[in-house]
């Protein structure tokens, strides 16, 4: 069972000046929920993040100018069955698959409209030649028109789509598209849950996929196998240690970064489990032919954290998104107390902004500004 290791994090710049390393179009070959800093329990929804939407608008508005982008994101979050889905931190991946849909299916559309007018003109051709043969030659232009003025519509409602839904200040995540077909449906609706839930189902040693670039990586060894020195004279004996486990120093951190009160920090707990090991585990992989479960419950998030192992650790995740979601950095920190040593670490991982290429829809924005000026 493989995790979705085609993560959105590709599709950000790799340097700050916003390029990337080629021109492509993007496309590379207890459900306790989580708590804000603020100490709010529950991950918000997009209802509730005011600021956390320009990296799905502009993936949304690309999917509407860019069919084998929509294609893509068709293939990799609707059409797959299997797959595992990783944390897309920044990114409504539901929101931007649904504005996919609505943009294939408008070019099935335009492609059934074409197809319906050649087979007319190449019928009403066949029967001029034998009526009135110089008639083909009114025919083929007037269906070539036709054509045209087809593909025309098709270009205009998505450039209408663009500017009515996609600009600054006019997006609204809520507001797209729902799915014509119940199968997608059900399919998003998993999805959406994806940015809800304490499960990371990952490959390899792609734990942190879709977080981006790894910037630090640090590490703490402490001796807690003896007490705090009592004050006074020499020869005293020392405390005694008062008995921990992980979890204890997990929520510890927890607590700590709630204190901080950022409201835009969001902090919780995260399973990742190797794939290979979900198999035969009913709480890990519900059916086999269906992909590995979004979350899994209080308990067992708990005892994972109490008694890790090499393919299945709990982090403390601390998601702290900037530029309105263009900019993500997220820390996960976990702790381990083995004998009289407490192993402590902690890593950050960035998220740039999206490339230039999905910045396009910006470009019409300020177009359309400047003439409704003049």
């Amino acid at each position: 069972m493989r995790s979705w290791l085609d993560s959105w994090s590709h599709l950000r710049t790799t340097s700050a000046n916003g390029t990337s390393g080629n021109g492509t179009d993007g496309v590379s070959g207890p459900n306790v929920g989580p708590a804000s800093a603020n100490g709010s329990g529950g991950r918000r929804g997009y209802s509730g993040w005011d600021d956390d939407i320009e990296a799905t608008r502009y993936l949304s508005g690309r999917t509407l100018l860019s069919i084998p982008f929509a294609k893509y994101v068709f293939e990799r979050v609707v059409n797959e069955r299997f797959r595992a889905l990783a944390p897309s931190y920044g990114v409504d991946v539901a929101v931007v698959a649904k504005w996919a849909l609505r943009s294939l299916h408008l070019r099935v559309q335009r492609d059934d409209a074409l197809a319906v007018t050649f087979v007319v003109g190449f019928i009403l051709v066949l029967a001029a030649l034998f009526i009135w043969p110089w008639a083909s030659l009114i025919i083929i232009p007037v269906m070539l028109a036709i054509g045209w003025a087809i593909v025309a519509w098709e270009y205009q409602l998505r450039v209408s789509w663009v500017c009515d839904h996609m600009l600054r200040g006019r997006f609204n995540p809520s507001a797209a598209p729902e799915p014509l077909r119940q199968p997608e449906r059900e399919r998003l609706a998993i999805v959406s849950n994806r940015r809800r839930g304490n499960l990371v189902v990952f490959q390899n040693h792609d734990a942190f996929v879709g977080s981006g670039f790894e910037i630090s990586r640090e590490h703490l060894v402490i001796d807690v196998s003896r007490g705090q020195r009592q004050p006074g004279p020499d020869g005293k004996p020392r405390t005694k240690p008062q008995a921990f486990t992980n979890e204890d120093v997990h929520q510890a951190i927890l607590a700590a970064m709630r204190k901080l009160g950022l409201s835009d920090l969001n902090v919780e707990e995260l399973l990742f489990v190797n794939g290979r090991h979900v198999k035969g585990n009913s709480a890990l992989l519900p059916s086999p032919k269906e992909p590995p479960a979004t979350s899994v419950d209080y308990v067992l998030l708990k005892q994972a954290a109490i008694d890790p192992t090499p393919d299945a650790r709990v982090y403390v995740c601390v998601e702290m998104p900037s530029w309105q979601g263009q900019l993500v950095v997220t820390m996960f920190a976990r702790a381990v107390h083995v004998g009289g040593s407490l192993y402590i670490e902690w890593r950050f991982h960035v998220l740039l902004p999206v490339k230039r290429l999905f910045q396009e829809i910006d470009n019409r924005w300020l177009e359309s500004r400047k003439r409704t000026r003049r």
